[in-house]
């Protein structure tokens, strides 16, 4: 299993979407391996549930957040002690997509985000 986060851009009608419809422009997926990982990293009980809803410019501090967390050399004994037995996810393959996902947090920073589903 694995959830899924897109960013999502409001359509009023044209050749693009239908009318009043959202329109994705990025879109993530990852296993629920690492949600252990993601719940320490930001500080809530439901890994990314905090940014659904949120602009992409409200986001992206707490993104980078998590990622600084995961990342800090102090907590390294506490998340590798949580890396998946089965080898789905790890602590580093996390990092990269929300990595990502802050890198389209510039890009598009009205943009607001849907998920996580799954």
């Amino acid at each position: 299993m694995s959830w899924w986060m897109s960013l999502v851009v409001d359509c009023v009608g044209g050749d693009e979407c239908p009318e009043h419809d959202d329109h994705e422009i990025y879109s993530w997926n990852y296993t629920h391996n690492t949600n252990r990982m993601l719940r320490l990293a930001t500080g809530h009980g439901g890994h990314l549930a905090k940014i659904d809803g949120l602009t992409a410019a409200e986001a992206e501090p707490l993104i980078w957040d998590a990622i600084n967390y995961l990342e800090y050399d102090e907590n390294r004994a506490e998340l590798d002690a949580l890396e998946p037995p089965n080898g789905w996810g790890s602590r580093e393959g996390i990092c990269a997509v929300l990595a990502h996902m802050a890198a389209a947090c510039v890009a598009a920073p009205l943009a607001r985000f849907s998920g996580p589903r799954g």
